[in-house]
């Protein structure tokens, strides 16, 4: 006996849009509560005495959101041929977009420190501002470690660095938290009973009812099982995930520079400026961020 049926059926169902930290929930648009989302700019050394040879980096401040990788790639493209070390400094973000970044600092073999760059003349944002065609783009800049900060998923981002570098900042990690939602799912469902067994030939969407949204520091396998596998990859162990499962409710666990070089999360107790300081562009041969600038206007 065959039957065809259109049924009204009713269920719920719990989405997550995926991993997240709580300095800045996983949304395809940045948490603007953090501060701004993060920008790349290329600084040359400001530094008294360097010219013309200088060093040069990236600066890397703001937020991680998930079109932060593809800014990073637009900076390196920018970069052309030179290896520049990365100064970063961040609240944190987006758990997704910071595991890219790692793999795109690790695949270019960079050196990522913890920093910031204050700025001369002109600074990024400042629509008055023209940088000079002589300056190609790039900016003027002093590097600085204190006050810097990397917190929650920056840690997952800088992890991807050749060299990293943190002394006289702030490292610090917080829970990680997935928002949740709670939808009353309303579908039709045409089906078809054949010899006893049912058969699903068609099922229609027809309403959706969220109950309630939360958030949960719980992690599932897979997610474990992800942040794993990357910490693997960028040769850091067990120990630096435990880091993260430090931090209490509400607030950040700030790790000291001792636990920072035993779990790997660093590899060595040097500030971010030993990256970009005079000296390295005076060597033979000068390092791989230095270039060369004849007549360099500083602005």
């Amino acid at each position: 006996m065959r039957a065809l049926v259109l049924l009204i059926c009713v269920m719920t169902a719990i989405t997550s849009p995926g991993l997240a930290e709580a300095a800045g929930k996983s949304k395809r648009q940045p948490d603007m509560s953090a501060g701004p989302a993060m920008r790349f700019v290329i600084v040359r050394s400001h530094v008294n005495g360097c010219e013309p040879n200088c060093p040069q980096w990236i600066s890397a401040e703001g937020v991680i959101t998930a079109q932060t990788p593809s800014l990073l790639r637009k900076a390196l493209k920018q970069a052309g041929g030179s290896q520049l070390p990365i100064l970063m400094t961040s609240p944190g973000g987006d758990v997704e977009a910071a595991l890219a970044l790692g793999e795109i600092i690790r695949t270019r073999k960079l050196d990522v420190g913890v920093g910031w760059t204050f700025f001369a003349g002109c600074w990024p944002g400042d629509r008055t501002c023209n940088v000079t065609a002589r300056q190609k783009g790039r900016y003027y800049g002093t590097p600085f470690a204190w006050r810097a900060y990397c917190l929650a998923a920056c840690l997952l981002a800088i992890t991807g660095g050749r060299k990293r570098l943190a002394a006289g900042a702030s490292l610090g990690t917080t829970e990680f938290s997935t928002p949740m939602t709670d939808q009353r799912i309303t579908y039709q469902e045409r089906y078809r009973i054949v010899k006893g067994k049912k058969k699903v030939l068609s099922r229609k969407v027809i309403k959706r009812e969220t109950l309630r949204s939360y958030t949960t520091s719980k992690l599932d396998k897979a997610s474990w099982k992800k942040l794993r596998a990357y910490a693997g990859k960028m040769g850091v162990g067990n120990g630096y995930l435990a880091l993260f499962t430090k931090a209490r409710p509400g607030s950040v666990y700030f790790v000291s520079g001792e636990e920072a070089l035993f779990t790997g999360l660093i590899t060595s107790l040097d500030s971010a400026r030993s990256l970009v300081a005079n000296q390295l562009c005076k060597m033979t041969p000068a390092a791989k961020n230095c270039v060369r600038h004849v007549g360099a206007e500083k602005s």
